[in-house]
């Protein structure tokens, strides 16, 4: 049982240090790039509105 237990916190920190590692590297390849002015906003403010209101 404790050895089972042992086996599953490994595989936690397993996991854990793989994130860091996959997150330190897309910091390294992307921490430079400027996004262009045009995706500063969120999509969701750049879209045209759908409901228009007219009587």
């Amino acid at each position: 049982m404790l050895q089972h237990l042992q086996n599953w916190f490994e595989r936690m920190l397993g996991v854990a240090r793989l994130e860091r590692e996959m997150h330190q590297q897309a910091w390294e390849i992307y921490q430079h790039r400027e996004l262009p002015a045009t995706l500063q906003l969120p999509a969701c403010w750049r879209r045209q509105s759908r409901v228009r209101l007219s009587r």
